[in-house]
């Protein structure tokens, strides 16, 4: 703009763009730094370190009704509905459900630990810690899921995966969607866009509608953050704000 000014001619028209169209910039201009600091043309990468913009809004994702999920459970190649129960009871992440091994699984106490996901990496998928510090957590279940999950550990080393494939091997999130997630949407009658992760959020807006505590929330879903929980889900909190407009519980005294 004040090279335009300076130079007498109209200032190019400044258009706003997403936070998230200043990170894929951000990104694309950091990479070409990074090789030019590799080649020796600049010593160091100015773009490494810098502050970028949050999405200040969250969108509201599609999610799963009560009936929609029943149906959808119904359709589902039965081998994997203890994958489906745990993911819509749990709150836990695809990358960390199917990460789960033989150990992480408590009977007794009715508990999964999470202690390790599935993330990319520079060779592809492997097997790392959670996405955060609070993704190391234990995550209670209810008593029929963890009814369905013991006999897929019962007699198996504590390093197996729990739940596998078909035949055994780890499960493949593409080939799981494509053979079974979709066909099973389709079978059920559901034509939003949903994927494995809106188990997720279904588990979290199903929770918050029914007055479970945000912090409890953000617990199972293992958020470094309550403000995370919070905003990610903020239009689902307006029954918390009636119940703290009741507590307050004033108004005018007559005659005021």
């Amino acid at each position: 703009v004040e090279r335009a000014a300076r130079a007498g001619t109209p200032a190019p028209p400044l258009e706003p763009v997403s936070p998230k169209t200043v990170r894929n910039a951000h990104s694309l201009l950091s990479s070409i730094l990074y090789l030019a600091v590799q080649d020796g043309l600049i010593p160091t990468n100015p773009a490494h370190g810098q502050d970028l913009p949050a999405d200040d809004v969250e969108e509201e994702k599609d999610i799963f009704t009560r009936p929609e999920w029943d149906r959808f459970y119904r359709a589902m190649t039965p081998h994997f509905r203890p994958l489906l129960a745990l993911l819509i009871t749990s709150g836990a992440r695809w990358g960390e459900a199917t990460a789960l091994q033989v150990r992480d699984l408590d009977v007794d106490a009715g508990v999964i630990h999470v202690r390790r996901a599935w993330k990319k990496g520079a060779q592809g998928v492997v097997l790392g810690a959670p996405k955060t510090q609070r993704g190391r957590r234990a995550i209670m279940l209810p008593d029929h899921v963890v009814a369905m999950l013991a006999p897929l550990a019962a007699g198996r080393p504590p390093e197996d995966f729990l739940l596998t494939s078909p035949t055994g091997r780890v499960i493949h999130r593409t080939n799981f969607v494509e053979r079974h997630w979709k066909p099973a949407l389709v079978a059920a009658g559901i034509t939003k866009d949903l994927s494995p992760h809106s188990a997720r959020h279904t588990f979290a807006s199903w929770a918050l509608m029914e007055g479970v505590a945000p912090q409890i929330v953000q617990h199972r879903l293992g958020h470094e953050s309550l403000e995370t929980t919070s905003r990610r889900y903020a239009h689902l909190l307006l029954d918390a704000q009636r119940a703290a407009v009741d507590a307050i519980g004033w108004q005018p005294s007559p005659g005021a």
